[in-house]
């Protein structure tokens, strides 16, 4: 048998020993069948679109999203086109798009600080490994049975708060608290912090759960308490991988805040919405793209932060 005849046999006895999950397959194959039905279930059918009219409506889009000056005035050259672009730009800004920007940051960075602090406080009573009678270690003596219950309810009611305030979203609550509190910025604040002190309380939760034992362990062995446990050993050497989680959730504040204002709170979405319904698709486009340049700054001073972290660590 020659070389190649051998490796080619061992290949092939490698894949016949190879590990076979059947839970595994049999998702998958799930997976597709549900892929299937939703395609032929949800009236996603080609034959039926009509291009004509598709195509007919992106040239009109495309013909309308330039700047008004620029639709008014087709016979003039590049460089007066772009004059007149400028110009037009300069005077959206002026007229709306400094102050729903200045305000959609504002009210993004109100909301992710006030969700920080409440996911720091919540913290210590939603670990795992806290929020318990003794933390990190056994009890030197039996404790009572109530002290043990008690520490519980905390933890599962603590956690059970943590996942409905994330799992309802954004624009219901704002919803609710436009009628309660009108339309100003605190709707779209609370809504934001709300949620996202979920998110971030569930993730910090897993840091504290995940960390080493070595620091908080020597520190409960020493007669420290749950709160100087979770203040001078888990936040100083979690707080970098919490910093991350507080700024991706920042970036996610600013889309939101946009979004929110269709609720008539006026970040970017309410000028979007109101330029929707005079059909001003050029200011459509303007907003759209501020929007971006929102997120993309939010985006680099995050990248920056972990930059700056990764330096000194």
């Amino acid at each position: 048998m020659s070389e190649h005849s051998t490796q080619l046999e061992a290949v092939a006895e490698l894949r016949r020993a190879r590990p076979r999950d059947r839970f595994l397959r049999v998702g998958l194959s799930c997976f597709a069948l549900l892929l299937a039905a939703s395609w032929f279930t949800g009236e996603f059918g080609i034959r039926e679109f009509d291009w004509e009219r598709r195509w007919a409506n992106c040239e009109r889009f495309l013909s309308r999203v330039v700047p008004f000056p620029m639709q008014e005035h087709p016979e003039a050259s590049f460089a007066e086109k772009l004059g007149l672009a400028g110009g037009w730009l300069l005077d959206r800004w002026r007229e709306s798009g400094a102050e729903a920007f200045r305000y959609t940051l504002g009210l993004s960075v109100v909301a992710i600080v006030f969700a920080g602090v409440a996911s720091l406080v919540s913290l210590p009573l939603a670990s795992r490994r806290l929020a318990t009678a003794s933390p990190l270690v056994p009890p030197h003596r039996e404790l009572p049975a109530w002290q043990r219950w008690l520490w519980r309810l905390i933890g599962q009611g603590c956690r059970f708060l943590l996942v409905l305030a994330r799992s309802v979203p954004e624009y219901m609550i704002a919803f609710f608290l436009v009628v309660a509190l009108g339309f100003n910025a605190w709707p779209a604040v609370l809504a934001l912090a709300i949620h996202n002190a979920g998110i971030l309380g569930r993730l910090g939760s897993e840091l504290v759960d995940n960390m080493p034992s070595a620091v908080p362990v020597s520190q409960r062995s020493l007669g420290a308490g749950r709160w100087q446990i979770y203040a001078f050993g888990a936040v100083p050497s979690l707080f970098s991988r919490f910093l991350i989680f507080f700024f991706y959730r920042w970036e996610t504040c600013v889309r939101d805040a946009t979004v929110l204002g269709m609720l008539g709170i006026p970040t970017l979405g309410y000028y979007l919405l109101e330029a929707r319904a005079k059909d001003h698709l050029d200011e459509m486009l303007f907003f759209v793209a501020l929007g971006s340049v929102t997120v993309l700054i939010g985006d680099l001073l995050s990248a920056f932060v972990r930059w700056r972290l990764e330096r000194t660590s």
